[in-house]
């Protein structure tokens, strides 16, 4: 996952400012001009910049085919490895990827995009271990990038080495306060060690820093249901409607009134999430289960029956069926 566990690492390039146009000027005489000898360039300059380019620009086999022509003039220059890597990994190449990630850490151990792009990578493929072992030594985690401890915290997390991903995520936040996402995860690992109040606590913390970032608002609800803290939950969407009324939203609400036992308020929830987005399959779903628990059993074969209709191998299919079954 990108992710990480998310999307959790991206390259950045800062491509250089261009400065004011000039002015408008009469034309210079040619002729009275001594001539000026070429500025010397590093080989392979050319090629680099337009592989930087074409990264910057979504053109990855066009930043391929330049940073592998960059590294002919200049085999040794870590950075066209690294920027290499980030294209074949975007072309669907993780193994070539991984192997020029590795080139340029072996000539700059301490490249933070390297660093944090080949630890992405581990951690989309799940191989925690991997990713854990790279960045896990002391002459790594000095270069004090937030990113890096955050992915480590991740790759922990993944081991189930709970306090180790607490002390990573605690020294991500420490580094970079207002990242939203290093605190969500902290949250969850918090969660997983049933420290229910601290996860709740620092969620706040990433609501408030979260502001009107929809897909972080999002998690941050979903991660206060996980957490079984259904008024928190409630009032993040309520907060996420504020900003735009939509049915996954109103869908999301209904789940957590559902799990503060209001099925009034979950069932008013779910049908306006249904009028907003009338393909939202999983609200019917838990429709239905409400109107299970109502003993509205016409209800229930309708919305249950709609599900299987619209998701005939969804994430709640054999549920659906089981429960259709149990219906008189």
């Amino acid at each position: 996952m990108k992710c990480t566990v998310l999307q959790y690492a991206a390259l950045t390039l800062v491509a250089a400012g261009c400065g004011a146009p000039e002015q408008a000027r009469e034309p210079v005489n040619l002729a009275l001009l001594s001539p000026i000898p070429a500025p010397t360039k590093p080989a392979g300059i050319d090629d680099y910049r337009r592989g930087e380019q074409a990264l910057l620009s979504g053109d990855y086999p066009g930043a391929k085919t330049a940073f592998e022509a960059a590294l002919v003039k200049q085999p040794d220059r870590s950075e066209a490895h690294s920027y290499l890597a980030a294209a074949l990994e975007q072309l669907g190449d993780s193994a070539g990827a991984e192997a020029h990630y590795k080139v340029a850490l072996s000539k700059k151990p301490d490249l933070v995009h390297s660093l944090s792009n080949l630890s992405a990578l581990y951690l989309d493929a799940t191989r925690f271990q991997d990713c854990a072992t790279l960045l896990d030594k002391p002459e790594i985690l000095k270069v004090g990038s937030p990113e890096l401890y955050f992915n480590l915290g991740l790759a922990r997390a993944g081991l189930k080495e709970t306090k180790g991903a607490e002390a990573a995520f605690r020294v991500a936040i420490e580094r970079a306060p207002t990242q939203v996402n290093y605190r969500i995860a902290l949250a969850q690992a918090l969660g997983d060690g049933n420290r229910v109040l601290e996860a709740v606590s620092e969620l706040r913390a990433a609501r408030e820093h979260a502001k009107s970032d929809a897909a972080a608002l999002r998690l941050i609800g979903a991660t206060f249901r996980e957490l079984r803290a259904a008024n928190e939950c409630i009032t993040t969407f309520d907060g996420l409607i504020a900003l735009k009324d939509e049915g996954l939203s109103r869908f999301e609400r209904g789940l957590c009134k559902f799990a503060n036992k209001d099925g009034a308020g979950a069932t008013e929830d779910m049908k306006r999430a249904l009028d907003l987005d009338p393909k939202l399959a999983l609200a019917h779903y838990w429709l239905g289960v409400i109107a299970m628990g109502e003993k509205n059993t016409p209800e229930a074969k309708e919305r249950l029956s709609k599900y299987l209709e619209l998701e005939p191998s969804g994430t709640k299919t054999k549920e659906a069926q089981a429960r259709l079954k149990a219906l008189p």
